[in-house]
């Protein structure tokens, strides 16, 4: 089955091999070229014996969601680090992120010659893989080097959960190759049980993204606004409306209400300004707020995170129509209470929220009536955000839990001598 897998491969890269290389920058080209096929620069080597650890993450979202693993090995592991992508895009933000002291690689062609040439060079003690890439040829290359593979931060959503299942027959034989897998939740050890991984290498350590710090320190400019605060953070095309909507029935009843409304996209800011024009509303724009105002939208860039802190009932975006949801976990390490709508797909563990009593899930006719539930009831309000933070706190130390595992693992090594 193995060498079917190459043979269809080969198609695809000769197939797909000119259009790759020719939509790259000329300066990337090269680059791309030579590391995809093996042919690694010599780069940082083993530092005092520190094992060395090849970490790959496919794109921007793998590559950020691993900065905190990646900086704790440093510091407390091994600074002998490889980190290696697939887009473009993923390399700059490792770059980026990473600008010193780390070999930053495409990952070469799932071709035996390829990734072999790559691990002579390199010459890893242990490679990771973040959240859950299955490709069978570094798998199987790493496992016939001695090499533990450790995936890490998994998961493994429904679509692919469905498409994995059609090939379960021969990706039991592929998982049982690596050593160690480091789930997210419950949900997804699971489905990679399932689908032939061994139970017992299957453990749940959590999402790195619980292990963002709660902030201390809520934007001084919240404090001139008046009355309890409504933030609705991450909103798309159309969930702006409901929202207005719902809050322009709460202001009969809740004259010192105010609302903090926070586009996703920033090329979205001017319409989203329009529209609350139209509705005839008195706002301000946070870029240049001065006084307290019934709306605040929020026009700036990297603020959301802190904003929660200032509010009473957390609104979250993305889940009132068919996007998968944000992340409700900024607000929960505040510990507020969030309400969100039913597409909340691309977070597994709000189910855990929901049956703990940290968060709702609501339709948005019904909307106006949660939150006025919320706002009339402050024990409740403080039940809630105190249940959420329990769970932001249950579920942090994703990325010590990740460091141990892969302590364990040079421990071995050192062990049999490696």
């Amino acid at each position: 089955m193995t060498f079917l897998y190459y043979a269809v491969y080969y198609i695809l890269l000769l197939l797909f091999f000119i259009p790759q290389y020719l939509k790259r920058p000329y300066a990337l080209r090269l680059i791309w070229f030579r590391e995809r096929l093996g042919f690694y620069p010599k780069g940082n080597t083993a530092i005092n014996n520190g094992k060395k650890i090849w970490i790959h993450a496919v794109s921007v979202g793998e590559v950020i969601s691993c900065v905190p693993l990646i900086n704790k090995l440093r510091s407390e592991v091994t600074r002998s680090l490889t980190l290696s992508v697939v887009t473009d895009t993923g390399r700059d933000v490792a770059y980026k992120k990473f600008p010193i002291g780390i070999n930053i690689r495409y990952i070469p062609f799932d071709l035996p010659f390829a990734i072999n040439r790559a691990i002579k060079i390199e010459r890893p003690d242990i490679f990771i893989i973040i959240e859950t890439e299955i490709w069978p040829g570094i798998i199987t290359c790493m496992n016939k080097a001695g090499v533990p593979i450790l995936i890490l931060n998994g998961r493994i959503s429904e679509k692919s959960f469905k498409g994995y299942k059609r090939l379960r027959f021969y990706l039991k034989g592929i998982l049982s190759k690596i050593t160690f897998f480091g789930v997210q939740s419950d949900i997804y050890r699971d489905r990679i049980i399932e689908l032939g991984a061994p139970a017992n290498k299957v453990e749940t350590i959590g999402n790195f993204k619980f292990d963002t710090a709660p902030h201390s320190n809520i934007p001084e400019w919240t404090k001139i606004l008046k009355g309890q605060i409504i933030v609705a953070g991450s909103t798309h095309k159309l969930e702006e409306a409901i929202v207005l909507k719902a809050f322009i029935e709460l202001k009969k009843e809740f004259k010192d209400l105010t609302l903090i409304l926070a586009p996703r996209h920033p090329e979205r800011f001017k319409e989203v300004e329009v529209l609350i024009s139209q509705l005839s509303l008195n706002y301000q724009k946070r870029s240049d707020i001065k006084e307290g105002s019934d709306i605040v939208l929020l026009d700036t860039i990297g603020e959301l995170a802190l904003i929660y802190g200032a509010s009473d009932v957390c609104i979250l975006g993305g889940s009132f129509v068919p996007i998968g949801g944000h992340n409700l976990l900024e607000p929960a390490s505040w510990g507020k209470p969030v309400i969100c709508g039913r597409y909340m797909d691309n977070f597994p563990m709000t189910d855990e929220f929901v049956t703990g009593g940290a968060v709702w899930l609501v339709e948005s006719d019904m909307l106006v009536q949660k939150i006025s539930i919320l706002l009339l009831d402050n024990a409740l309000r403080e039940k809630m955000g105190k249940a959420a933070l329990e769970l932001f706190n249950k579920n942090s130390g994703a990325v010590s839990r990740a460091v141990k595992a892969i302590e364990k693992e040079t421990e071995k090594l050192k062990v049999e001598g490696i």
